[in-house]
């Protein structure tokens, strides 16, 4: 049973609301799937999913009595979306007394990891306009504009660029000292000469979203900076040339993580190397360290290493690759070299 989700779209097509009305997909082991929705929702479901039948229910009627009736009476095991709401779950145990609900996530998440051509092709499409954005942004002036100043103007950038954008896709703007925090996202800070600024963005091309990153200078970088980009300039390269068929997810984070560690700022880099992209802004695969999933074609995740020196600075590179028969694709082109910005 799928609740509104990544896993409906990605199944039916139909981006549910995920309300207090219980929307909800009915695929048996055998026999014909079967949507269970409100009758608020009805045209919209036959709409995105015409092939399927719908049962509708108004608000006057029980909707467990409407699932109770699509589900075989011999359903020993019920696999439930493992985001969908508490009271849904429990709903569902009453009203199936007899069955063992499990999480349906791992299921799922193993068809959504390989993507079909035209995902690929709605994500290449993405992260190339997301490249354009940080062509322009790099022609701007950052000092005297305020964290979320630059979000905002990242957001009308990605909007020209034909791309959907809301603030939750926008993961970070850090200046200065706040660019050594990984999960900064935006505070009241004015950037200023002499800061670096890690700027998290993305927007989505349809339902797929762009995620990249870059880390920018505002003047003249010291040593101790440019030394810095430098590692994670490799890091991130390596980390790149090392995903081909059949490499495992924790070997791309070991090559991205030693390239750091030879370099001294080993304990520096505090997160995962990457993670998939997909419908989900992050999915499987987790290129994380002692993962033992193997890359496979159509796996599309991110690429991203990082230092970051408490209280002082941080930098991250990131781009999103494809994997291919003979290695991978990047599908972010924009410049990896240390930019400086006014």
């Amino acid at each position: 049973m799928v609740s509104p989700s990544a896993d409906l779209v990605y199944l039916t097509g139909y981006n549910a609301p995920n309300f207090e009305r219980p929307t909800l997909l009915i695929l048996p082991q055998r026999g014909d799937p079967l949507f269970v929705v409100p009758q608020l929702e009805a045209d919209k479901a036959r709409a995105a999913s015409p092939d399927i039948e719908v049962r509708a229910w108004g608000d006057a009627e029980d909707p467990w009595v409407v699932v109770r009736a699509g589900v075989r009476n011999d359903a020993r095991t019920v696999a439930v979306s493992d985001d969908m709401r508490a009271s849904f779950v429990l709903a569902i145990q009453r009203t199936l007394s007899g069955a063992q609900l499990e999480a349906a996530g791992s299921l799922m998440a193993s068809l959504r990891q390989y993507k079909e051509p035209d995902e690929i092709a709605c994500l290449r499409e993405a992260a190339h306009r997301t490249d354009v954005v940080f062509d322009r942004l790099r022609t701007e002036t950052l000092a005297g504009l305020a964290e979320p100043e630059v979000a905002d103007l990242i957001g009308r950038h990605l909007k020209a660029a034909g791309l959907t954008w809301k603030w939750s896709y926008v993961c970070s703007v850090a200046s200065g000292e706040n660019s050594s925090s990984a999960h900064h996202t935006l505070s009241a800070r004015t950037v200023k000469a002499g800061d670096a600024v890690c700027m998290d963005f993305g927007g989505k091309y349809g339902d797929y979203p762009s995620d990249l990153t870059r880390t920018v200078h505002v003047g003249a970088p010291a040593r101790e900076f440019t030394e810095v980009y430098a590692v994670v300039q490799d890091a991130q390269e390596q980390g790149v040339r090392a995903v081909r068929p059949g490499v495992l997810a924790g070997e791309v984070d070991r090559v991205a993580r030693d390239v750091i560690t030879r370099a001294g700022y080993g304990p520096y880099f505090v997160h995962r190397t990457g993670h998939g992209l997909g419908l989900e802004i992050h999915e499987r695969p987790y290129i994380v360290a002692g993962s033992r999933e193997a890359l496979a074609v159509g796996m599309v995740f991110s690429v991203e290493p990082g230092i970051y020196l408490p209280g002082r600075f941080g930098v991250r590179i990131e781009d999103t690759v494809v994997v291919t028969p003979d290695g991978c694709e990047r599908l972010n082109l924009s410049t990896h070299e240390l930019c400086v910005v006014r």
